[in-house]
């Protein structure tokens, strides 16, 4: 009988239990779209969007918005310039000069606008900087242990009794790689007389042949603590892992969307050029302090006072610049013999001036013989002028030499009034017009690829739902 019973109890429990879903409303599949429907249909009812139980698992939608699409790419486009640029120090102009802060801020916002127009000429400056303080710290270590053989053949007794104290110093203040790039970025400097022969003295910047120079003479001098460059730097690990997450989560987004045969958008396919150079950038700039606003001043009077010596073997003319040996005055004019001896010269370095920017402007190139028609230009207008700036770009370093010497041909040759035009161009400004065709043809293509979602297929927004569970900003 109680068993009975028992058995009548339960199958009621049951009952009403089943009746639950039809009283609350119905019970939902855990998937996006059914919930999304759901919420559709009761968007304005508030009682089913308080009764209506959702699932135990909601998937993400499979979708995103234009809005999406724009938060990503400029997030990771500002990771990218931004937080990646390491600028050199800013030159001080006297000594008592205060305004460091306001001048890197305004150094940084030219070198930002750079990176996002031209990020592959950022790119060489960093190759060239880490070229420049590996070579340079290499160049220290071998004369830091030819002064250590010497003084062990010597046999120096007063060294000796205190060498391990000694040790500890050198190890504290190694010639590793940061310190390369703390002389590099103009963290040495030097006062030295005014050329002017007032009797004044400004603050020169030492350069790494400078460093060179003072070492073969005294090295004790040019010491600096690790430490004192690690309090300086605004660098932080943890803040460059992020941002390499946040940049390798739209790597990985816009790969897993070509796995799935989903359709790139021309402003992700931009971002993700740009999320190429900057992983570069930090590789080569992961061992350089980050906005230092000081330098270290070396006592003149340790190495005789430098009296009578050429400035231009110890001082560098412009710190503000992040390649070592680049000469301002080419942006006025340029001489097509000596450009192309610098490249040759420079090895690797030449070779990548002229190659970055063919692999830049070539990835921009493909979407535009896109068959599939998957990048979606919104006219044809815009697809040719996209070709235009692209093909542009990309031969622009032998464009220019070529050009150079055309116009070097013109003016030997004495043409005619009627191309005296010409003449002007090449003895004053064919530098600046180079870089005046150069910055409105990537101008435009930035541009363009944030107008092109206005155009875009269907399948643009269509996201894989585990690639969103990915941690990312």
């Amino acid at each position: 009988m109680r068993k009975s019973h028992s058995k009548r109890v339960f199958t009621t429990l049951t009952t009403l239990a089943s009746l639950l879903p039809n009283i609350h409303g119905a019970a939902l599949p855990g998937n996006a779209p059914a919930v999304w429907a759901e919420l559709e249909r009761n968007r304005a009812n508030t009682s089913a969007l308080h009764a209506t139980p959702a699932p135990a698992w909601v998937a993400p939608p499979e979708m995103r918005g234009t809005s999406g699409i724009l938060y990503s790419c400029v997030l990771t486009l500002f990771a990218c310039i931004y937080t990646a640029l390491h600028l050199n120090i800013p030159a001080r102009r006297s000594a008592g000069a205060s305004d460091a802060a306001s001048r890197l801020l305004r150094d940084k916002c030219v070198w930002a606008f750079l990176a996002l127009v031209a990020p592959e000429a950022v790119l060489y400056c960093a190759w060239s900087q880490f070229a420049e303080a590996r070579a340079l710290a290499r160049d220290l270590r071998a004369l830091e242990a030819e002064a250590a053989g010497a003084g062990a053949e010597a046999g120096n007794s007063a060294t000796s009794g205190r060498g391990d104290d000694k040790a500890v110093a050198d190890a504290d203040c190694a010639f590793d790689l940061k310190y390369g790039f703390f002389v590099v970025m103009g963290g040495l400097e030097m006062w030295y007389p005014d050329a002017d022969g007032l009797g004044g003295e400004s603050a020169r910047t030492l350069s790494a042949g400078g460093v060179r120079n003072l070492a073969r003479t005294a090295l004790e001098p040019l010491r600096v603590p690790g430490a004192l460059i690690a309090d300086r730097s605004k660098a932080n690990t943890l803040q460059k892992l992020l941002v390499l997450l946040q940049v390798s989560w739209m790597a990985a987004q816009c790969a897993t969307r070509a796995a799935y045969g989903l359709p790139l958008t021309l402003l992700e396919l931009h971002t993700l050029v740009h999320v190429a150079c900057a992983v570069g950038m930090y590789v080569l700039w992961f061992k350089k302090p980050l906005d230092l606003r000081t330098a270290e001043a070396i006592d003149r009077a340790a190495y005789g006072g430098l009296d009578g010596v050429d400035p231009a073997q110890y001082f560098s003319m412009n710190r503000t610049k992040l390649v070592a040996d680049f000469d301002a005055r080419w942006l006025q004019r340029v001489d097509a013999q000596e450009l192309c001896l610098y490249i040759v010269q420079r090895g690797v370095l030449g070779a990548l001036m002229v190659v970055l920017p063919i692999i830049y402007s070539g990835a921009h190139l493909a979407p535009a013989w896109d068959l599939a028609g998957d990048f979606g230009f919104p006219s044809a207008t815009e697809a040719l002028l996209w070709k235009i700036a692209c093909i542009a770009t990309a031969a622009s370093v032998p464009a220019l030499v070529v050009s150079l010497y055309l116009l070097e041909l013109v003016f030997l040759a004495e043409v005619p009034t009627c191309l005296a035009v010409f003449n002007w161009v090449h003895l004053n400004y064919q530098g600046r017009v180079f870089v005046v065709v150069f910055l409105v043809c990537r101008v435009y293509i930035v541009v363009e690829a944030f107008a092109s979602l206005r155009a875009v297929p269907i399948g643009a927004y269509l996201t894989p739902s585990w690639i969103e569970m990915i941690p990312h900003v």
